[in-house]
Protein backbone atom coordinates (compact mmCIF):
# COMPACT_ATOMS: atom_id res chain seq x y z
CA UNK A 1 0.00 0.00 0.00
CA UNK A 2 2.62 2.38 1.03
CA UNK A 3 4.08 1.95 -2.12
CA UNK A 4 1.44 2.64 -4.25
CA UNK A 5 0.87 5.70 -2.56
CA UNK A 6 4.50 6.62 -3.02
CA UNK A 7 4.25 5.82 -6.46
CA UNK A 8 0.93 7.64 -7.34
CA UNK A 9 2.23 10.99 -5.51
CA UNK A 10 5.91 10.94 -7.51
CA UNK A 11 4.17 10.30 -10.75
CA UNK A 12 0.86 12.74 -10.52
CA UNK A 13 2.35 16.07 -8.33
CA UNK A 14 4.47 17.56 -10.85
CA UNK A 15 1.64 16.73 -13.26
CA UNK A 16 -0.85 18.78 -11.34
CA UNK A 17 0.88 22.25 -12.57
CA UNK A 18 -0.02 21.38 -16.07
CA UNK A 19 -3.79 20.88 -14.38
CA UNK A 20 -3.55 24.54 -12.62
CA UNK A 21 -2.99 25.89 -16.26
CA UNK A 22 -5.59 24.43 -17.83
CA UNK A 23 -7.76 25.79 -15.49
CA UNK A 24 -6.62 29.44 -15.82
CA UNK A 25 -6.75 28.60 -19.95
CA UNK A 26 -9.50 25.97 -20.68
CA UNK A 27 -11.85 26.55 -18.03
CA UNK A 28 -11.83 30.29 -17.81
CA UNK A 29 -10.55 31.62 -21.44
CA UNK A 30 -11.98 28.91 -22.88
CA UNK A 31 -9.47 28.29 -25.06
CA UNK A 32 -7.80 25.02 -25.58
CA UNK A 33 -4.40 26.23 -25.55
CA UNK A 34 -1.78 23.53 -27.42
CA UNK A 35 1.32 25.97 -26.89
CA UNK A 36 1.13 24.03 -23.41
CA UNK A 37 2.75 20.94 -25.44
CA UNK A 38 5.66 22.62 -26.47
CA UNK A 39 6.03 24.51 -23.02
CA UNK A 40 6.55 21.51 -20.98
CA UNK A 41 9.60 20.49 -23.19
CA UNK A 42 11.22 23.48 -24.94
CA UNK A 43 11.81 24.90 -21.53
CA UNK A 44 13.33 21.79 -19.72
CA UNK A 45 15.66 21.45 -23.59
CA UNK A 46 17.22 24.66 -23.03
CA UNK A 47 17.60 23.83 -19.78
CA UNK A 48 18.75 20.13 -19.73
CA UNK A 49 21.07 21.19 -22.57
CA UNK A 50 22.74 24.37 -20.53
CA UNK A 51 22.84 22.23 -17.93
CA UNK A 52 25.26 19.50 -20.25
CA UNK A 53 27.27 22.52 -21.57
CA UNK A 54 28.11 23.45 -17.84
CA UNK A 55 25.48 26.20 -17.11
CA UNK A 56 24.65 26.85 -13.57
CA UNK A 57 21.48 25.88 -12.68
CA UNK A 58 19.86 29.02 -11.81
CA UNK A 59 21.00 30.39 -14.84
CA UNK A 60 19.57 27.45 -16.55
CA UNK A 61 16.00 27.73 -15.32
CA UNK A 62 15.73 31.53 -15.90
CA UNK A 63 16.65 31.00 -19.53
CA UNK A 64 14.24 28.35 -19.56
CA UNK A 65 11.35 30.08 -18.41
CA UNK A 66 12.37 32.97 -20.54
CA UNK A 67 11.96 30.69 -23.94
CA UNK A 68 8.47 29.26 -22.14
CA UNK A 69 7.26 33.02 -21.90
CA UNK A 70 8.41 33.84 -25.27
CA UNK A 71 6.17 30.78 -26.86
CA UNK A 72 3.56 32.31 -24.87
CA UNK A 73 3.86 35.68 -26.06
CA UNK A 74 4.08 34.30 -29.72
CA UNK A 75 0.74 32.78 -29.47
CA UNK A 76 -0.65 35.91 -28.30
CA UNK A 77 0.96 37.59 -30.91
CA UNK A 78 -0.39 35.01 -33.85
CA UNK A 79 -4.10 35.75 -32.31
CA UNK A 80 -3.92 39.52 -32.46
CA UNK A 81 -1.93 40.37 -35.60
CA UNK A 82 -3.38 37.26 -37.90
CA UNK A 83 -6.53 37.47 -36.22
CA UNK A 84 -6.64 33.59 -35.38
CA UNK A 85 -8.10 31.65 -33.20
CA UNK A 86 -6.47 30.42 -29.98
CA UNK A 87 -6.32 26.91 -30.85
CA UNK A 88 -4.83 27.39 -34.69
CA UNK A 89 -2.21 29.90 -32.81
CA UNK A 90 -0.96 27.45 -30.14
CA UNK A 91 -0.53 24.56 -32.94
CA UNK A 92 1.09 26.95 -34.97
CA UNK A 93 3.56 27.84 -31.89
CA UNK A 94 3.76 24.06 -31.11
CA UNK A 95 5.18 23.51 -34.71
CA UNK A 96 7.83 25.80 -33.94
CA UNK A 97 8.58 24.89 -30.04
CA UNK A 98 9.55 21.47 -31.17
CA UNK A 99 11.71 21.69 -33.60
CA UNK A 100 13.45 24.05 -31.19
CA UNK A 101 13.23 21.24 -28.50
CA UNK A 102 14.72 18.62 -31.08
CA UNK A 103 17.38 21.20 -31.62
CA UNK A 104 18.35 20.84 -27.97
CA UNK A 105 17.60 17.18 -27.41
CA UNK A 106 18.06 15.27 -30.92
CA UNK A 107 14.88 13.24 -29.71
CA UNK A 108 16.25 12.43 -26.07
CA UNK A 109 18.83 14.40 -23.82
CA UNK A 110 20.42 12.69 -20.58
CA UNK A 111 21.23 14.45 -18.02
CA UNK A 112 23.10 11.81 -15.71
CA UNK A 113 26.65 12.97 -15.68
CA UNK A 114 24.75 16.54 -14.56
CA UNK A 115 24.18 17.13 -10.90
CA UNK A 116 21.29 18.88 -10.28
CA UNK A 117 19.48 19.71 -6.38
CA UNK A 118 17.05 17.18 -7.22
CA UNK A 119 20.24 14.47 -6.83
CA UNK A 120 20.90 15.26 -3.09
CA UNK A 121 16.96 14.68 -2.41
CA UNK A 122 17.38 11.50 -4.48
CA UNK A 123 20.65 10.19 -2.27
CA UNK A 124 18.38 10.94 0.98
CA UNK A 125 15.52 8.65 -0.46
CA UNK A 126 17.76 6.78 -1.67
CA UNK A 127 19.84 5.88 1.90
CA UNK A 128 16.44 5.95 4.14
CA UNK A 129 15.35 2.77 2.31
CA UNK A 130 18.78 1.39 2.08
CA UNK A 131 17.95 0.36 -1.38
CA UNK A 132 14.85 -2.03 -0.42
CA UNK A 133 11.89 -0.50 -1.94
CA UNK A 134 11.67 2.46 -4.88
CA UNK A 135 10.57 5.18 -1.96
CA UNK A 136 10.69 9.19 -2.68
CA UNK A 137 9.47 10.48 0.74
CA UNK A 138 12.06 13.78 0.50
CA UNK A 139 11.05 14.24 -3.23
CA UNK A 140 7.66 14.01 -2.70
CA UNK A 141 7.75 16.26 0.16
CA UNK A 142 9.26 18.96 -2.14
CA UNK A 143 7.08 18.42 -5.34
CA UNK A 144 4.17 18.73 -2.52
CA UNK A 145 5.51 22.46 -1.38
CA UNK A 146 6.05 23.99 -4.77
CA UNK A 147 2.32 21.67 -5.92
CA UNK A 148 0.71 23.54 -2.65
CA UNK A 149 2.67 27.17 -3.25
CA UNK A 150 1.33 27.13 -6.85
CA UNK A 151 -2.32 26.18 -5.76
CA UNK A 152 -2.02 28.56 -3.15
CA UNK A 153 -1.46 31.41 -5.68
CA UNK A 154 -3.77 30.33 -8.19
CA UNK A 155 -6.16 29.95 -6.14
CA UNK A 156 -5.91 33.37 -4.30
CA UNK A 157 -5.84 35.09 -7.91
CA UNK A 158 -9.09 33.46 -8.89
CA UNK A 159 -10.64 34.62 -5.37
CA UNK A 160 -8.96 38.16 -6.08
CA UNK A 161 -11.32 41.48 -7.65
CA UNK A 162 -8.98 40.86 -10.67
CA UNK A 163 -9.37 37.13 -10.27
CA UNK A 164 -13.24 37.88 -10.99
CA UNK A 165 -12.74 39.27 -14.44
CA UNK A 166 -10.69 36.60 -15.23
CA UNK A 167 -13.52 34.43 -14.26
CA UNK A 168 -15.86 36.11 -16.26
CA UNK A 169 -14.12 35.32 -19.28
CA UNK A 170 -16.01 31.74 -19.22
CA UNK A 171 -19.12 33.87 -20.62
CA UNK A 172 -18.07 33.77 -24.15
CA UNK A 173 -21.78 35.40 -24.94
CA UNK A 174 -21.15 38.04 -22.34
CA UNK A 175 -17.40 38.72 -22.03
CA UNK A 176 -16.82 41.05 -24.27
CA UNK A 177 -19.39 43.55 -23.66
CA UNK A 178 -19.32 42.92 -19.64
CA UNK A 179 -15.63 42.94 -19.17
CA UNK A 180 -15.53 46.81 -21.85
CA UNK A 181 -18.48 48.43 -19.91
CA UNK A 182 -16.50 47.78 -16.77
CA UNK A 183 -13.40 49.12 -18.48
CA UNK A 184 -11.11 46.19 -19.11
CA UNK A 185 -9.51 44.75 -21.57
CA UNK A 186 -10.11 41.14 -22.81
CA UNK A 187 -6.57 40.56 -23.83
CA UNK A 188 -4.83 41.80 -20.69
CA UNK A 189 -7.37 38.62 -19.12
CA UNK A 190 -5.91 36.50 -22.32
CA UNK A 191 -2.27 37.29 -21.62
CA UNK A 192 -2.75 36.29 -17.92
CA UNK A 193 -3.95 33.05 -18.34
CA UNK A 194 -1.89 32.12 -21.58
CA UNK A 195 1.34 33.36 -19.76
CA UNK A 196 0.77 31.94 -16.22
CA UNK A 197 -0.88 28.84 -17.76
CA UNK A 198 2.75 28.11 -19.85
CA UNK A 199 5.28 29.19 -17.49
CA UNK A 200 2.90 26.56 -14.96
CA UNK A 201 3.51 24.10 -17.70
CA UNK A 202 7.07 24.65 -18.15
CA UNK A 203 7.62 24.28 -14.41
CA UNK A 204 5.83 20.68 -14.85
CA UNK A 205 8.19 19.90 -17.42
CA UNK A 206 11.19 20.76 -15.72
CA UNK A 207 10.28 18.97 -12.06
CA UNK A 208 9.88 15.97 -14.82
CA UNK A 209 13.19 16.22 -16.40
CA UNK A 210 14.42 16.24 -12.82
CA UNK A 211 13.13 13.85 -11.55
CA UNK A 212 13.70 11.04 -14.46
CA UNK A 213 17.22 13.02 -15.56
CA UNK A 214 16.40 13.45 -19.16
CA UNK A 215 14.29 15.14 -22.14
CA UNK A 216 11.97 14.02 -24.18
CA UNK A 217 11.21 15.77 -27.18
CA UNK A 218 7.95 14.36 -28.01
CA UNK A 219 6.04 14.29 -24.14
CA UNK A 220 4.86 17.21 -24.58
CA UNK A 221 1.02 16.56 -26.55
CA UNK A 222 1.35 12.89 -24.13
CA UNK A 223 1.18 14.83 -21.13
CA UNK A 224 -1.64 17.80 -22.27
CA UNK A 225 -3.43 14.98 -23.23
CA UNK A 226 -3.45 13.09 -20.18
CA UNK A 227 -3.87 15.91 -17.74
CA UNK A 228 -6.97 17.51 -19.66
CA UNK A 229 -9.05 13.93 -19.08
CA UNK A 230 -7.83 13.84 -15.36
CA UNK A 231 -9.51 17.80 -15.24
CA UNK A 232 -12.36 16.96 -16.94
CA UNK A 233 -13.28 13.58 -13.98
CA UNK A 234 -11.70 16.50 -11.27
CA UNK A 235 -14.31 18.82 -12.63
CA UNK A 236 -17.13 16.32 -12.94
CA UNK A 237 -16.47 14.24 -9.87
CA UNK A 238 -15.10 16.60 -7.16
CA UNK A 239 -15.06 20.20 -7.84
CA UNK A 240 -18.08 22.52 -5.78
CA UNK A 241 -20.52 24.18 -8.26
CA UNK A 242 -23.36 26.54 -7.50
CA UNK A 243 -25.34 24.47 -9.89
CA UNK A 244 -25.49 21.09 -7.84
CA UNK A 245 -27.06 23.31 -4.90
CA UNK A 246 -30.68 22.38 -4.93
CA UNK A 247 -30.38 18.14 -5.95
CA UNK A 248 -32.66 15.96 -4.56
CA UNK A 249 -31.68 12.75 -2.51
CA UNK A 250 -30.55 10.70 -5.00
CA UNK A 251 -27.03 12.63 -5.90
CA UNK A 252 -26.82 13.05 -2.24
CA UNK A 253 -23.22 10.76 -2.23
CA UNK A 254 -22.22 12.77 -5.06
CA UNK A 255 -22.90 16.00 -3.38
CA UNK A 256 -20.79 15.19 -0.56
CA UNK A 257 -17.68 14.77 -2.80
CA UNK A 258 -18.22 17.37 -5.14
CA UNK A 259 -17.29 20.23 -2.44
CA UNK A 260 -13.42 21.18 -3.98
CA UNK A 261 -12.26 24.23 -5.35
CA UNK A 262 -10.98 23.43 -8.85
CA UNK A 263 -7.33 23.59 -8.01
CA UNK A 264 -7.61 20.66 -5.58
CA UNK A 265 -10.63 18.59 -8.15
CA UNK A 266 -8.39 18.71 -10.69
CA UNK A 267 -5.58 17.39 -8.09
CA UNK A 268 -7.85 14.78 -6.81
CA UNK A 269 -8.63 13.18 -11.07
CA UNK A 270 -4.88 13.53 -11.45
CA UNK A 271 -4.41 11.27 -8.35
CA UNK A 272 -7.37 9.34 -9.51
CA UNK A 273 -6.02 8.03 -12.97
CA UNK A 274 -2.38 7.60 -11.63
CA UNK A 275 -4.08 5.17 -8.89
CA UNK A 276 -5.66 3.23 -11.82
CA UNK A 277 -1.90 3.61 -13.99
CA UNK A 278 -0.29 1.84 -10.62
CA UNK A 279 -3.28 -0.83 -10.15
CA UNK A 280 -2.88 -2.27 -13.60
CA UNK A 281 0.96 -2.37 -14.01
CA UNK A 282 0.37 -4.89 -11.06
CA UNK A 283 -1.79 -6.45 -13.07
CA UNK A 284 -1.54 -8.40 -16.72
CA UNK A 285 -3.93 -5.56 -17.99
CA UNK A 286 -2.56 -3.50 -21.35
CA UNK A 287 -0.72 -0.81 -20.17
CA UNK A 288 -3.61 1.43 -22.16
CA UNK A 289 -6.88 -0.02 -19.60
CA UNK A 290 -6.61 3.20 -17.28
CA UNK A 291 -6.91 5.77 -19.97
CA UNK A 292 -10.05 3.47 -21.02
CA UNK A 293 -11.23 3.15 -17.87
CA UNK A 294 -11.01 6.79 -16.99
CA UNK A 295 -12.90 7.90 -20.42
CA UNK A 296 -15.63 5.43 -19.21
CA UNK A 297 -15.59 7.27 -16.06
CA UNK A 298 -15.59 10.96 -17.40
CA UNK A 299 -18.84 10.27 -19.63
CA UNK A 300 -20.48 8.37 -16.98
CA UNK A 301 -19.32 11.42 -15.06
CA UNK A 302 -20.45 14.11 -17.39
CA UNK A 303 -24.17 11.96 -17.91
CA UNK A 304 -24.65 11.96 -14.36
CA UNK A 305 -23.62 15.44 -13.91
CA UNK A 306 -25.78 16.65 -16.83
CA UNK A 307 -28.41 15.40 -15.58
CA UNK A 308 -28.23 16.84 -12.14
CA UNK A 309 -27.99 20.09 -13.39
CA UNK A 310 -31.66 19.92 -15.59
CA UNK A 311 -33.09 19.02 -12.33
CA UNK A 312 -30.82 22.22 -10.61
CA UNK A 313 -32.05 24.79 -13.61
CA UNK A 314 -36.02 23.09 -13.22
CA UNK A 315 -35.89 24.00 -9.26
CA UNK A 316 -34.26 27.53 -9.64
CA UNK A 317 -36.89 28.79 -12.60
CA UNK A 318 -39.65 28.57 -10.29
CA UNK A 319 -38.18 31.76 -8.25
CA UNK A 320 -38.33 35.45 -7.88
CA UNK A 321 -35.84 37.92 -7.13
CA UNK A 322 -35.47 41.36 -6.38
CA UNK A 323 -32.81 44.64 -6.57
CA UNK A 324 -32.32 47.98 -5.83
CA UNK A 325 -29.89 50.81 -7.28
CA UNK A 326 -28.87 54.14 -6.81
CA UNK A 327 -26.54 56.87 -8.89
CA UNK A 328 -26.22 60.38 -10.77
CA UNK A 329 -25.21 61.40 -14.11
CA UNK A 330 -25.39 64.26 -16.49
CA UNK A 331 -24.59 63.62 -20.56
CA UNK A 332 -24.20 65.42 -23.80
CA UNK A 333 -23.40 64.09 -27.47
CA UNK A 334 -22.85 65.38 -30.95
CA UNK A 335 -22.69 62.54 -33.26
CA UNK A 336 -21.99 63.21 -36.77
CA UNK A 337 -22.30 59.73 -38.39
CA UNK A 338 -23.26 56.18 -37.79
CA UNK A 339 -23.19 53.81 -40.23
CA UNK A 340 -23.12 49.85 -40.34
CA UNK A 341 -20.46 48.32 -42.49
CA UNK A 342 -20.26 45.29 -44.72
CA UNK A 343 -22.35 46.15 -47.20
CA UNK A 344 -21.61 47.12 -50.91
CA UNK A 345 -22.68 50.68 -49.37
CA UNK A 346 -22.10 51.44 -45.82
CA UNK A 347 -25.79 52.00 -44.67
CA UNK A 348 -25.83 55.24 -43.11
CA UNK A 349 -28.14 55.16 -39.58
CA UNK A 350 -27.49 58.08 -37.48
CA UNK A 351 -25.94 61.53 -39.20
CA UNK A 352 -25.37 64.78 -37.55
CA UNK A 353 -27.28 64.01 -34.38
CA UNK A 354 -26.72 66.37 -31.05
CA UNK A 355 -28.49 65.64 -27.57
CA UNK A 356 -28.44 66.21 -24.09
CA UNK A 357 -29.67 64.76 -21.37
CA UNK A 358 -30.19 66.60 -17.64
CA UNK A 359 -29.80 64.83 -14.42
CA UNK A 360 -32.68 63.55 -12.39
CA UNK A 361 -34.66 63.03 -15.57
CA UNK A 362 -35.72 59.72 -17.76
CA UNK A 363 -35.82 60.71 -21.18
CA UNK A 364 -37.77 58.68 -23.77
CA UNK A 365 -36.39 58.12 -27.33
CA UNK A 366 -39.03 57.28 -30.08
CA UNK A 367 -38.62 56.55 -33.59
CA UNK A 368 -40.38 54.06 -35.98
CA UNK A 369 -38.54 50.86 -36.35
CA UNK A 370 -35.71 50.86 -38.41
CA UNK A 371 -35.20 54.86 -37.84
CA UNK A 372 -31.80 54.39 -35.14
CA UNK A 373 -32.78 53.91 -31.95
CA UNK A 374 -30.99 50.92 -30.65
CA UNK A 375 -28.21 51.97 -32.83
CA UNK A 376 -27.18 55.15 -31.26
CA UNK A 377 -27.70 53.58 -28.05
CA UNK A 378 -25.02 51.27 -29.23
CA UNK A 379 -23.18 53.87 -30.36
CA UNK A 380 -22.70 55.96 -27.42
CA UNK A 381 -21.92 52.83 -25.14
CA UNK A 382 -18.97 52.71 -27.32
CA UNK A 383 -20.19 48.89 -29.29
CA UNK A 384 -20.25 50.98 -32.59
CA UNK A 385 -18.26 52.87 -34.42
CA UNK A 386 -18.90 56.38 -35.70
CA UNK A 387 -17.93 60.10 -36.17
CA UNK A 388 -18.63 62.32 -33.03
CA UNK A 389 -17.81 63.77 -29.60
CA UNK A 390 -19.52 62.43 -26.33
CA UNK A 391 -19.05 64.97 -23.47
CA UNK A 392 -19.41 63.41 -19.85
CA UNK A 393 -19.87 66.17 -16.89
CA UNK A 394 -18.17 64.06 -13.78
CA UNK A 395 -17.99 65.94 -10.26
CA UNK A 396 -14.41 67.53 -10.77
CA UNK A 397 -13.95 68.26 -14.71
CA UNK A 398 -15.70 67.26 -17.80
CA UNK A 399 -14.44 64.49 -19.95
CA UNK A 400 -13.96 64.39 -24.01
CA UNK A 401 -13.73 61.15 -25.71
CA UNK A 402 -13.89 59.99 -29.17
CA UNK A 403 -17.23 57.68 -29.12
CA UNK A 404 -15.30 55.06 -30.66
CA UNK A 405 -13.61 54.49 -27.22
CA UNK A 406 -15.11 51.85 -24.84
CA UNK A 407 -16.60 54.42 -21.67
CA UNK A 408 -16.94 52.55 -18.27
CA UNK A 409 -18.92 55.60 -17.46
CA UNK A 410 -21.80 54.72 -19.69
CA UNK A 411 -23.85 52.16 -18.24
CA UNK A 412 -26.06 50.35 -21.06
CA UNK A 413 -28.34 47.37 -20.05
CA UNK A 414 -30.18 45.96 -23.74
CA UNK A 415 -32.70 43.97 -24.90
CA UNK A 416 -30.62 40.78 -24.32
CA UNK A 417 -30.31 40.05 -20.59
CA UNK A 418 -27.84 37.69 -21.34
CA UNK A 419 -24.73 40.07 -21.92
CA UNK A 420 -24.14 42.44 -19.30
CA UNK A 421 -23.24 40.08 -16.40
CA UNK A 422 -21.81 36.92 -16.34
CA UNK A 423 -23.47 33.62 -16.62
CA UNK A 424 -20.41 31.44 -15.07
CA UNK A 425 -20.14 34.02 -11.74
CA UNK A 426 -22.84 33.46 -9.03
CA UNK A 427 -25.13 36.58 -7.89
CA UNK A 428 -22.53 37.90 -5.39
CA UNK A 429 -19.68 37.42 -7.40
CA UNK A 430 -21.07 39.61 -10.52
CA UNK A 431 -21.93 42.37 -7.70
CA UNK A 432 -18.47 42.27 -6.85
CA UNK A 433 -17.18 42.50 -10.19
CA UNK A 434 -19.09 45.54 -11.22
CA UNK A 435 -17.79 47.45 -8.00
CA UNK A 436 -14.48 46.50 -8.59
CA UNK A 437 -14.86 47.80 -11.86
CA UNK A 438 -11.43 49.06 -14.23
CA UNK A 439 -9.66 49.02 -10.58
CA UNK A 440 -9.76 45.03 -9.80
CA UNK A 441 -6.63 44.15 -7.89
CA UNK A 442 -5.11 40.44 -8.11
CA UNK A 443 -4.16 41.09 -4.71
CA UNK A 444 -7.32 42.33 -3.42
CA UNK A 445 -9.93 39.82 -2.71
CA UNK A 446 -13.07 40.55 -3.32
CA UNK A 447 -15.69 41.02 -0.60
CA UNK A 448 -18.86 38.43 -0.70
CA UNK A 449 -21.09 40.71 1.17
CA UNK A 450 -22.06 44.48 -0.17
CA UNK A 451 -20.72 47.16 2.61
CA UNK A 452 -22.86 49.40 3.51
CA UNK A 453 -23.60 52.38 1.17
CA UNK A 454 -25.78 49.26 -0.62
CA UNK A 455 -29.28 49.84 0.16
CA UNK A 456 -30.84 46.84 1.94
CA UNK A 457 -32.96 45.41 -0.84
CA UNK A 458 -29.54 44.15 -2.60
CA UNK A 459 -28.36 43.11 0.29
CA UNK A 460 -31.56 40.64 1.40
CA UNK A 461 -30.75 40.05 -2.19
CA UNK A 462 -27.56 38.53 -1.53
CA UNK A 463 -28.01 36.84 1.96
CA UNK A 464 -31.07 34.95 -0.31
CA UNK A 465 -29.74 33.93 -3.91
CA UNK A 466 -26.19 35.56 -3.46
CA UNK A 467 -24.75 31.67 -4.54
CA UNK A 468 -26.72 31.19 -7.18
CA UNK A 469 -24.96 30.91 -10.63
CA UNK A 470 -26.43 34.39 -12.61
CA UNK A 471 -27.02 31.88 -15.40
CA UNK A 472 -29.28 29.99 -13.51
CA UNK A 473 -32.06 33.22 -13.49
CA UNK A 474 -34.46 33.65 -15.85
CA UNK A 475 -34.53 36.35 -18.05
CA UNK A 476 -36.82 38.65 -16.11
CA UNK A 477 -34.30 38.40 -12.90
CA UNK A 478 -30.96 38.47 -15.20
CA UNK A 479 -32.79 42.03 -16.31
CA UNK A 480 -33.05 43.33 -13.25
CA UNK A 481 -29.20 41.62 -12.17
CA UNK A 482 -27.98 43.86 -14.48
CA UNK A 483 -29.41 46.96 -14.08
CA UNK A 484 -28.57 46.08 -10.37
CA UNK A 485 -24.83 46.54 -11.38
CA UNK A 486 -25.04 49.93 -12.04
CA UNK A 487 -25.06 51.06 -8.32
CA UNK A 488 -22.60 48.95 -6.37
CA UNK A 489 -19.74 49.99 -9.29
CA UNK A 490 -17.29 51.92 -6.93
CA UNK A 491 -17.70 54.48 -9.93
CA UNK A 492 -20.92 54.77 -10.88
CA UNK A 493 -21.40 55.34 -14.63
CA UNK A 494 -22.73 59.16 -15.68
CA UNK A 495 -25.41 58.08 -17.68
CA UNK A 496 -27.50 55.16 -18.37
CA UNK A 497 -28.98 53.68 -21.10
CA UNK A 498 -31.74 51.40 -21.66
CA UNK A 499 -32.87 49.36 -24.62
CA UNK A 500 -36.36 48.09 -23.98
CA UNK A 501 -35.83 47.38 -20.17
CA UNK A 502 -39.51 45.79 -19.62
CA UNK A 503 -39.38 43.13 -23.02
CA UNK A 504 -40.29 39.64 -22.49
CA UNK A 505 -40.57 40.48 -18.60
CA UNK A 506 -43.23 39.52 -16.08
CA UNK A 507 -44.66 41.96 -13.63
CA UNK A 508 -43.13 41.17 -11.04
CA UNK A 509 -39.35 41.55 -12.67
CA UNK A 510 -40.67 44.71 -14.56
CA UNK A 511 -41.99 46.00 -11.07
CA UNK A 512 -38.40 45.58 -9.79
CA UNK A 513 -37.10 46.71 -12.81
CA UNK A 514 -38.58 50.28 -12.19
CA UNK A 515 -37.51 50.16 -8.48
CA UNK A 516 -34.48 50.41 -10.14
CA UNK A 517 -34.87 53.06 -12.44
CA UNK A 518 -36.78 55.17 -10.28
CA UNK A 519 -34.17 54.99 -8.03
CA UNK A 520 -31.44 56.17 -10.65
CA UNK A 521 -33.81 59.37 -11.44
CA UNK A 522 -33.92 60.25 -7.81
CA UNK A 523 -30.33 60.06 -7.15
CA UNK A 524 -29.40 62.54 -10.07
CA UNK A 525 -28.71 60.03 -13.30
CA UNK A 526 -29.12 60.58 -16.92
CA UNK A 527 -31.74 58.20 -18.33
CA UNK A 528 -32.13 57.63 -22.27
CA UNK A 529 -34.65 54.74 -22.47
CA UNK A 530 -35.96 52.93 -25.39
CA UNK A 531 -39.46 51.74 -25.28
CA UNK A 532 -42.95 51.13 -27.31
CA UNK A 533 -45.74 51.88 -25.79
CA UNK A 534 -45.31 54.20 -23.37
CA UNK A 535 -48.50 55.65 -23.56
CA UNK A 536 -51.08 54.50 -21.87
CA UNK A 537 -53.99 55.99 -23.03
CA UNK A 538 -53.33 54.75 -26.45
CA UNK A 539 -53.47 50.64 -25.22
CA UNK A 540 -56.98 49.82 -23.55
CA UNK A 541 -54.74 46.16 -22.29
CA UNK A 542 -51.18 48.16 -21.57
CA UNK A 543 -49.60 46.29 -18.29
CA UNK A 544 -49.07 48.31 -14.71
CA UNK A 545 -45.40 47.97 -15.68
CA UNK A 546 -45.66 49.85 -18.87
CA UNK A 547 -48.25 52.53 -17.72
CA UNK A 548 -45.75 53.05 -13.98
CA UNK A 549 -42.80 53.84 -16.73
CA UNK A 550 -44.76 56.00 -18.47
CA UNK A 551 -45.23 58.05 -15.34
CA UNK A 552 -41.58 58.50 -14.74
CA UNK A 553 -40.56 59.72 -18.14
CA UNK A 554 -39.71 63.11 -18.10
CA UNK A 555 -39.15 64.41 -21.65
CA UNK A 556 -39.43 63.02 -25.23
CA UNK A 557 -37.39 62.89 -27.80
CA UNK A 558 -37.79 62.01 -31.80
CA UNK A 559 -34.60 60.33 -33.26
CA UNK A 560 -35.91 61.50 -36.73
CA UNK A 561 -36.71 65.40 -36.03
CA UNK A 562 -33.05 64.95 -33.87
CA UNK A 563 -31.32 64.91 -36.87
CA UNK A 564 -30.36 67.80 -39.56
CA UNK A 565 -31.46 67.31 -42.83
CA UNK A 566 -35.13 65.69 -41.93
CA UNK A 567 -35.54 61.38 -41.46
CA UNK A 568 -32.66 59.07 -41.37
CA UNK A 569 -34.12 55.93 -43.92
CA UNK A 570 -32.77 52.36 -43.36
CA UNK A 571 -33.49 48.62 -44.06
CA UNK A 572 -32.03 47.41 -40.74
CA UNK A 573 -34.58 46.96 -37.69
CA UNK A 574 -33.75 48.04 -33.81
Amino acid sequence: MIAVLDSVLYEALPYSLVGFGIILTYRYLRLIDLTFAASFVVGPAIAGAMLVQGASFGFSMLVSFAAVIALAATTLTLMWLLEIEGLLAGLLTSFGGFAVALIFTQGTLSLHEVTTPLDALKAVDYSWVEGVLPLHPSQIVMFSALVLAAKLIVDWFLDSELGLAFRAMEDERSRNFLLASLGISEWSMLGIGIVCGNVLCGAAGTLVMLKEGQVTANRGFDALITVIAAYLLGRVLFERSPTRANRGALPRLFRRVAIFKPTTATLLGLLFYFLLLSLVSRTELPSSTPRLLMLAVIVASFLFSRWSDILSRWATARSNRTYLVSGRAAFEASVASVEYPGFPTPIKVIRDLNITLPPHVATQLRGANGSGKSTLLRYLAGLLPGKGIVSIPSDTTSRRRHVPDRRPFVGYVSQDAQLASSATLSVLENLALFRAGARARAWRKWRSEPNSEIPPTIKSLANRAGNELAGNLSGGQRQVLNIAGLVVRRFPPSVVLLDEPLTHLDEVNASACLDLVERLISDGHSLLIVQHELEPGRFENASESRKRLSATIGRTLDIEKLQVGGTTKGSLDD
